[in-house]
C-alpha cells in the first residue's frame, strides 16, 4: 500500500482483530466456555498493546488493580475492543516528552455491577472536548460498546485521561 491513511487504517483494523483474537485464545484454553477471567484477559490485551505499539515498552507501566471476575464473552468481547481503543490512544498521544509513564486499569464489582477506570498519568487533551466530540471511529467505538454493555462513560482530565465505565455483570 501506497497511501498512508489506508495503512494507518489497516493497522488499527489488525489492533481491533488483535484484541478479539486474545479473547478467542482465552477461550480455547479454558475449560468453561462461558466466562473468561477479565483479569488475565486485561493483562495480556494491554501488554501486547504496550509492547506493539510504544517504541519504549520499558518506559509504559501497567498499574493493574483488579478483583478476578468472570465475565461471560458478550460482555468481554466488547470490553476488550473499548480497552485496546482507550489504550491505544495513551499510547499514541499521552507520553509525548513525560517519564514514569503508565496506563492505569482498575475494577471491581460491587452490587451485581463491574466498575472500571481506563487511562494514563500522561499530557490530557488541552479540552475535554476533543474527546467527547470526537468524530473519530475508534471514540465513536467506546462510546457505542458501552452502550451495548448497557454501561455508562465518564471522562475525567484534570490528571492525565481516565474513563470511567460502569456496567451490570450481565445484561
Amino acid at each position: 500500500m501506497q497511501d498512508q491513511q489506508a495503512i494507518d487504517s489497516f493497522e488499527e483494523l489488525q489492533k481491533r482483530l488483535n484484541a478479539i483474537a486474545i479473547i478467542h485464545e482465552k477461550l480455547y484454553r479454558s475449560t468453561d466456555l462461558t466466562n473468561i477471567s477479565m483479569k488475565e484477559y486485561i493483562k495480556d490485551l494491554v501488554d501486547t498493546l504496550i509492547y506493539s505499539l510504544s517504541s519504549n515498552p520499558i518506559g509504559i507501566d501497567l498499574d493493574l488493580e483488579a478483583h478476578d471476575i468472570q465475565l461471560p464473552a458478550e460482555i468481554i468481547i466488547p470490553l476488550g475492543l473499548i480497552v485496546t481503543e482507550i489504550v491505544t490512544n495513551s499510547l499514541k498521544y499521552a507520553f509525548h516528552g513525560k517519564q514514569n509513564n503508565k496506563i492505569l486499569i482498575h475494577y471491581r464489582e460491587e452490587s451485581n455491577n463491574v466498575y472500571l477506570i481506563i487511562g494514563d498519568n500522561g499530557n490530557p487533551p488541552v479540552d475535554k472536548k476533543m474527546i467527547t466530540q470526537s468524530q473519530s471511529l475508534g471514540m465513536r467505538l467506546v462510546y457505542i460498546l458501552t452502550e451495548q454493555i448497557n454501561g455508562t462513560l465518564d471522562l475525567d482530565i484534570s490528571d492525565g485521561t481516565m474513563f470511567s465505565i460502569c456496567f451490570p455483570r450481565s445484561y
